[in-house]
């Protein structure tokens, strides 16, 4: 085999080949490490959207809740004796009450922790 003759100014070109290689290297790495904040930032923007509109949506989903909750008790086609307290004035309202305060103790961690651990 045959070596390549060397001169003097090819080392001093190789030399600036290898140091134009290593800057080269080091802004790739620059630009990769901006590109992964920049995706990191957008994926933080798409959540925090996403968050307003499952807000909105619970909003929406609550107010129309508390609506077919009343009318599907007063919608019931049962005798008045089927009905729990429906012979006394504040029956259905004291009924309601019951309901909803279990529903938040249910709800309560310490009240969990009490009950199942």
């Amino acid at each position: 085999m045959e070596s390549i003759k060397k001169y003097p100014e090819d080392t001093e070109l190789l030399e600036d080949v290898i140091i134009e290689n290593k800057q080269a290297i080091e802004m790739a790495n620059i630009y990769s490490g901006i590109l992964s904040s920049m995706m990191g930032t957008f994926a933080s923007v798409i959540s925090n959207n996403l968050n307003d509109v499952m807000k909105i949506l619970s909003v929406i989903t609550i107010v129309m809740s508390i609506p077919t909750i009343v009318f599907s008790a007063y919608g019931m086609n049962l005798s008045p004796s089927g009905m729990p307290f429906s012979a006394d004035k504040w029956g259905f309202f004291s009924g309601d009450i019951a309901v909803h305060t279990g529903e938040y103790c249910g709800s309560c961690d310490s009240v969990q922790e009490e009950i199942f651990f």
